[in-house]
């Protein structure tokens, strides 16, 4: 499926945008506030990933819980928000490129592959996720992005941190166009009649 522009994402997630945003700004705050200083120290970072997640999570419910235009649903342990219009959302922390971590499985894949998964078919997929500052204890940004295979991005935008910024900066941010697919993210690959094997463009 065609990737959604990230104007016409924006514009079709209106003010929900700003409950997007308060879910991880709150499910962060908190980590904060359960956790003293010294308990955080002995986390590892993909257990705190784990808790913060577990958080927003917690928070995003909350939020669109009775939602007219969304639904909150669980698909096979995957959490998603899911508005009228096909946008489905999920909360991920985000690396330095702005791509969600975590465990690649097979969902996981349709899911940034932008494919067909049980109660969402063929919307459009979004990651809401953060960032930290380099000592990791505090966050360095909330964002919105549009993942395009396991490794890359159509777009990303900036949600901000504070809660007056809810609904993200008008400026458009520099990023780099992504190149071609790695391997890992080709589904498959094409044989020709004549024999001679091409790799398959993602059906994005």
């Amino acid at each position: 499926m065609k990737p959604i522009e990230k104007a016409a994402a924006l514009d079709a997630l209106g003010e929900d945008l700003e409950l997007i945003h308060n879910a991880v700004r709150n499910g962060w705050q908190d980590y904060l506030d359960v956790f003293t200083p010294a308990q955080r120290m002995k986390l590892s970072s993909r257990s705190r990933a784990s808790v913060v997640n577990d958080l927003i999570v917690d928070r995003a419910r909350m939020a669109f819980d009775g939602h007219l235009r969304a639904e909150c649903l669980d698909i096979n342990k995957m959490f998603v928000v899911a508005f009228q219009g096909g946008i489905a959302v999920r909360f991920k922390k985000l690396d330095e490129g702005f791509v969600a971590s975590g465990i690649p499985t097979g969902q996981a894949m349709e899911f940034v592959r932008q494919g067909a998964l049980p109660g969402i078919g063929d919307g459009i997929h979004l990651h809401a996720g953060y960032r930290l500052d380099e000592f990791e204890t505090e966050l360095e940004g909330i964002y919105l992005t549009c993942p395009r295979g396991r490794s890359a991005n159509y777009w990303w935008h900036e949600l901000g941190v504070d809660e007056d910024e809810g609904r993200g900066t008008t400026v458009v941010l520099p990023f780099e166009p992504p190149g071609p697919l790695s391997p890992v993210d080709r589904p498959f690959r094409i044989v020709r009649r004549d024999g001679e094997e091409k790799d398959a463009a993602d059906k994005q």
